[in-house]
């Protein structure tokens, strides 16, 4: 069962839970037991986790224009291992 939105003439806005085939039905209004349409609006980004809503906003932001990139990957100060290049066995080496 899904959250949907609907909203009664006289009331105003309500969110029911019901099974998706009855999504579209007209629903009956909580308050007033009167006639209410399904409202369709924006997805609830505010659920969405932190790190994925950060992304979706960076994609939205560089949907027209790319950002522009002054680093490159890898650039940077070189790692230096003083014990030279680690071997499957040292784990944490």
């Amino acid at each position: 069962m899904a959250l949907y939105d609907y909203a009664c003439a006289g009331c105003g806005p309500f969110e029911l839970r019901r099974p998706m085939a009855q999504a579209g039905d007209p629903a009956g209004c909580p308050g007033c037991g009167g006639p209410a349409t399904r409202q369709y609006g924006a997805p609830a980004v505010s659920r969405i986790a932190a790190p994925l809503r950060a992304a979706m906003e960076a994609d939205r932001r560089s949907a027209h224009e790319p950002a522009r990139v002054t680093r490159t990957a890898g650039s940077g100060a070189p790692h230096h291992h003083p014990h030279g290049p680690s071997r499957p066995w040292m784990l944490g080496h």
